[in-house]
């Protein structure tokens, strides 16, 4: 009895080990991948596939960029019951977002080196997309 108690008890460890580090699994993180998807389509209509090559362009990519990503935050921010690593995930985006909105504060402002050092970092700031991979919405990242 006690063999097969703590044999159970491994075999629920481990399910619930894996199930963890499948991630996706969770409602949320499924919903969250399906609202992606929808903004992720949008996102390609708008800015479409090449980076831009001049500063006033990446500005207007920036631009862009900010209201997209704002409005995919907010559809996300919809789905009831966030888990801990997708509220997680929802600061990421919200931090995300602030940074290319100081990017974009500085161009307004004529500071143009700030804005090319803000806007570097922000493009290669991989925290959110990180966050929502730990959170099992892959299709976030």
């Amino acid at each position: 009895m006690r063999l097969t108690a703590g044999v159970t008890l491994v075999i629920v460890v481990g399910t619930v080990v894996a199930t963890v580090a499948q991630g996706g699994t969770s409602a949320w993180a499924k919903q969250a991948d399906r609202v992606c998807s929808v903004w992720d389509a949008k996102a390609k209509k708008v800015l479409g596939t090449m980076p831009p090559k001049t500063s006033a362009k990446a500005y207007n990519f920036a631009v862009k960029v900010a209201a997209l990503e704002t409005g995919e935050l907010a559809a996300l921010k919809k789905i009831p019951h966030p888990t801990t690593a997708g509220a997680k995930a929802l600061h990421a985006t919200q931090a995300d977002i602030a940074e290319v909105k100081a990017a974009i504060h500085d161009w307004r402002v004529g500071k143009r080196a700030a804005f090319a050092k803000v806007y570097t970092a922000w493009v290669s700031d991989r925290r959110a997309d990180n966050a929502f991979i730990a959170a099992g919405a892959r299709g976030c990242s």
